[in-house]
C-alpha cells in the first residue's frame, strides 16, 4: 500500500495533522475566550485611541521582526504537516504564512525611521502602506483558499510529484510572486494612489478607504471560515483575523493613526494573532507526540506479551511432541530386547509396535495441529465442545503447570452444548 493511501487509512481512526483535529468544547471556550478579551481592549483602547504617544522607532521593527519570524516558523510546521498528510488547503496556509512573514519584514524595512530616516527601501511615504496592503491582502487570501480546499481529497499533490517536490515548486512559485509584488510596489509607488503626503504621521483620504477596504476584506473571510469550520485550525483561524481586524479600524477611523495608542495597540494585536497559531500547533503537535509515545509503548508491550505467549506455546508443544517420542524412543528399546531374547514373547513385541504406531499419529496429530494453528481462515466458524477444548489447553498448559508445581482440578459437566469457535482453533480439539 503506497504511504499516502496508509496514511489516510490511519487518519480516518486517529487525527495526524491539526488540520484534521475536530474542536472540542475546551478548544471553543479557549478561542470564544481570548476574543472577548481582545474585543473588551479594544473597547476599552478606542476612546483613547487617536491620543498620540511618543515616538519610538525601534518599537516596529522589533515587533514586527519578531512577527515575522514566528509566521515563518508557522509556515514551517504547516508545511512539515503537508509532509505527514498531503492536504493542499495546508500548503495554501502555509504560503500565506509565508507572504505574511515576507511582507511584513519587507514593510518595516520600507517603514520611515525604522531602520532609516526614511526607510531603507522605497519613496519612504508610500511604500510601506502599499507594502502593508498586500501584507493584509495576501495573508487573508491564504486562508480563504484554505477554507475552500480543506475539504478535499487528502494525499493530492501536484502534477504527480511527491509531497517534498510539491512543496518545492509551490514555496517557488509563491516567493517569485511575492517578489514581483513587492517590486512593483517599490519601483512603481510614483504611480500609486498616495496614503501618506508630506507628514508621515496622517492619512490621506485613499489611505483611510484602503483600511476600510482591508477591514471589510478581512470580516469576509472571517464569516466563511466560521460557516466551514470544523476543526481545531479552523477555529484558531479565525481568532488570528480577530486579532487583525484592530489594525483596520484604527486606520480606518482615526486619520491620525501612526504612533498614537491605538497605533501602538494594534500592532501588540498583531502580535498576538501570529503567536497564536504557532502555540496551538505546537500544544497540538505535543498532544500528537504523547498519543504517539503512548502508542508505541502498548505496541511494544504487546510484542512482548506476544512473545512470551509464544514461548509457552512453544515449550507447550515441545512437551506434547518430546512425550510419544520418548514413548517411542522406549517402546522401540522394549521390542529391541524382546527379539533379542532366546525366545521372543511375539505378542508383547506385537503390542509394543502397536504403542509405537499410537505413539507416532499422535506425534503427527500434534504437528498438524500446530500448523493448523497458522492457516489464515479465521472467521470461518465451526461447533466445538466446550470441555475439550478446555481438556486441549490444559493439556497445552500441563507443562507449565507440572514446571510450578500447580494442583488443578476441574469440574466439567456433562450436557454442555456446543459453541462456535474460529476453524483453525477447533482443529487443536
Amino acid at each position: 500500500m503506497p504511504d499516502a493511501a496508509r496514511t489516510d487509512v490511519y487518519a480516518d481512526y486517529w487525527p495526524l495533522v491539526v488540520a484534521k483535529t475536530p474542536a472540542n468544547a475546551r478548544h471553543e471556550r479557549a478561542a470564544i475566550a481570548l476574543v472577548f478579551s481582545i474585543a473588551a481592549s479594544v473597547a476599552v483602547i478606542a476612546p483613547f485611541a487617536h491620543i498620540p504617544l511618543a515616538r519610538v522607532d525601534a518599537f516596529l521593527p522589533a515587533i514586527q521582526t519578531t512577527l515575522s519570524a514566528a509566521d515563518l516558523l508557522t509556515a514551517g510546521l504547516l508545511l512539515a504537516q503537508y509532509l505527514v498528510q498531503s492536504q493542499r488547503s495546508l500548503l495554501a496556509l502555509g504560503c500565506g504564512y509565508i507572504c505574511s512573514g515576507l511582507f511584513a519584514f519587507l514593510q518595516t524595512l520600507a517603514f520611515p525611521g525604522a531602520y532609516a530616516s526614511l526607510g531603507l527601501i522605497g519613496d519612504g511615504f508610500n511604500t510601506a502602506p502599499w507594502l502593508f496592503v498586500l501584507w493584509h491582502t495576501s495573508f487573508p487570501l491564504g486562508i480563504l483558499v484554505y477554507a475552500f480546499l480543506k475539504d478535499g481529497n487528502a494525499s493530492e499533490t501536484l502534477f504527480g510529484l511527491s509531497a517534498a517536490q510539491t512543496i518545492t515548486v509551490t514555496v517557488g512559485a509563491v516567493l517569485l510572486v511575492a517578489a514581483l509584488l513587492a517590486w512593483w510596489v517599490v519601483a512603481g509607488v510614483a504611480y500609486l494612489p498616495e496614503m501618506y503626503s508630506s507628514n508621515v504621521l496622517v492619512q490621506t483620504p485613499f489611505g483611510v478607504h484602503a483600511n476600510t477596504a482591508l477591514s471589510l476584506w478581512c470580516t469576509s473571510v472571517i464569516v466563511i471560515l466560521f460557516i466551514r469550520r470544523r476543526t481545531v485550525l479552523d477555529l484558531w483561524l479565525i481568532v488570528v483575523l480577530c486579532a487583525w481586524i484592530p489594525s483596520f479600524l484604527i486606520g480606518a477611523v482615526t486619520a491620525a493613526a501612526r504612533f498614537s495608542l491605538g497605533w501602538y495597540a494594534a500592532r501588540g494585536f498583531t502580535l498576538l494573532a501570529s503567536c497564536v497559531l504557532l502555540a496551538v500547533l505546537l500544544a497540538e503537535m505535543l498532544v500528537l507526540y504523547s498519543r504517539l509515545a503512548n502508542a508505541i509503548t502498548l505496541l511494544r508491550r504487546e510484542r512482548a506479551n506476544r512473545l512470551m505467549s509464544l514461548d509457552a506455546a512453544t515449550a507447550s508443544i515441545a512437551h506434547e511432541v518430546r512425550t510419544p517420542l520418548g514413548a517411542i524412543a522406549l517402546n522401540a528399546n522394549s521390542a529391541v530386547g524382546e527379539l533379542d531374547a532366546s525366545e521372543p514373547n511375539l505378542p508383547e513385541v506385537r503390542q509394543i509396535l502397536r504403542d509405537i504406531e499410537a505413539d507416532s499419529y499422535r506425534v503427527e496429530a500434534t504437528i498438524s495441529s500446530t500448523r493448523a494453528l497458522f492457516k489464515d481462515d479465521v472467521g470461518t466458524r465451526s461447533p466445538a465442545h466446550l470441555p475439550e477444548l478446555v481438556r486441549q489447553a490444559l493439556s497445552l498448559m500441563q507443562h507449565d503447570i507440572e514446571l510450578n508445581d500447580i494442583e488443578l482440578e476441574t469440574n466439567l459437566p456433562d450436557g454442555i452444548p456446543l459453541v462456535l469457535i474460529d476453524k483453525k482453533f477447533s482443529r487443536w480439539c
